[in-house]
């Protein structure tokens, strides 16, 4: 571990322990703000009140964790590749590749 981290340091520097950190919060913003934010509509559509079942309860979070992970994974996919990349390609090129 020891020598990655050095080889790290060499290579980029501070700043390279933290490529591909940008993209992760993006991915992490899209992935929760959608969980989050349509677990309530998704709990209606499905019929999760108060007193409903845990399983109606259950899919519900299933939904909306699933539209959530859908939603944040081109920008896991990007933080993939640049974390990765050992050539001069841009985030904007890596975009382009993934849509």
């Amino acid at each position: 571990m020891v020598g990655v981290c050095k080889e790290l340091y060499s290579a980029g520097g501070i700043g390279e322990f933290y490529r591909g950190i940008k993209p992760a919060w993006i991915r992490d913003a899209a992935e929760k703000s959608m969980r989050l934010g349509l677990y309530d509509p998704i709990k209606i559509l499905v019929g999760a009140t108060l007193d409903a079942s845990p399983l109606r309860k259950f899919l519900a979070g299933a939904l909306a964790g699933a539209v959530g992970s859908f939603t944040g994974n081109p920008f896991n996919v990007i933080k993939l590749r640049m974390m990765a990349s050992k050539d001069s390609r841009t985030p904007g090129d890596l975009i382009k590749e993934v849509w």
